[in-house]
């Protein structure tokens, strides 16, 4: 059924009529449409060319909020249902814009997820802050968020002298600025008095201070590492992951040394080591 408003009624406050084509639709099975010819089911559905101007989607559906400008205002969605056998509905969930300060002019904002426990009020779970980054259970500070998450490979060199024949697999995981790697290599070494180095995915010119984070070298086929532990250099572009005995030998490893460890004949062996390092302070 298609709803025309009477002539009587266009001219009130409430209900005016000046569209030249069907505006408002309600179906017989009581579901409403707003500018839409379409069979979709759904209760209501609001429909319209999408534009987009500054990122901002224009002719879909809008929740306003009237209230004078504060920190907090921002239109909302809520969720109900029933929830017991006598059928009484009540809030369960609900999606809110919020303003992030009570500045005049300002309108950061962020996304605000919220779920209700039993008993309780509905309560912040998840925040999408303004400047990116995901905070928890009414945390605000973006000091606090999580930024990034990521999955990918990467391929590894040896700046200080050596040959990869094969990567095998060298994969990751960042989380924040945390990042977990793992790198499987066929490779030959050098015989020179360098440091023996495996660059790694993501930098650490941001990690001031002294984290030297431990890895594990989980197998080296010709070469034997039961006696060697594996770290991350701090404050350093491109990263890289370096070895030390276990012995307290305060000097790395060398490629000399690995050249001697597999029989000093520059042959190609299996290495795998893996651990995690921060990409930040």
């Amino acid at each position: 059924m298609t709803t025309k408003v009477p002539v009587e009624l266009s001219s009130t406050p409430g209900i005016a009529d000046s569209s030249n084509a069907t505006a408002i639709t309600i179906t017989s099975d009581e579901n409403v449409r707003i500018g839409a010819n379409t069979t979709d089911t759904g209760v209501l559905e609001v429909a319209g060319s999408k534009s987009v101007s500054s990122g901002i989607p224009l002719n879909q559906f809008t929740v306003t909020d009237t209230a004078a400008y504060a920190a907090g205002v921002g239109g909302a969605l809520l969720f109900l249902g029933r929830y017991n056998s006598g059928g009484a509905f009540t809030s369960l969930a609900s999606v809110e814009a919020s303003k992030e300060n009570a500045t005049s002019g300002e309108y950061g904002s962020s996304l605000v997820f919220k779920t209700r426990t039993h008993g309780g009020s509905n309560n912040e779970r998840g925040r999408f802050l303004s400047s990116g980054g995901l905070t928890f259970n009414g945390d605000t500070a973006a000091a606090n968020a999580l930024d990034d998450y990521e999955q990918g490979t990467w391929t590894p060199t040896l700046p200080n002298g050596g040959t990869i024949n094969t990567n095998y697999s060298s994969k990751y995981t960042k989380i924040g600025n945390v990042v977990h790697y793992y790198t499987y290599l066929l490779l030959s070494f050098v015989n020179n008095s360098s440091e023996f180095r495996i660059t790694l995915p993501y930098d650490t010119s941001s990690v001031t201070s002294s984290t030297y984070v431990q890895g594990t070298v989980g197998y080296s086929g010709t070469v034997i590492t039961d006696d060697m532990r594996s770290h991350v250099m701090p404050n350093s572009n491109p990263a890289y992951v370096y070895f030390h005995e276990t012995d307290g030998t305060a000097a790395p490893v060398t490629n000399a040394n690995l050249y001697a460890r597999n029989y000093s004949d520059g042959r190609v062996t299996a290495f795998i080591v893996s651990g995690w390092y921060y990409t930040e302070d």
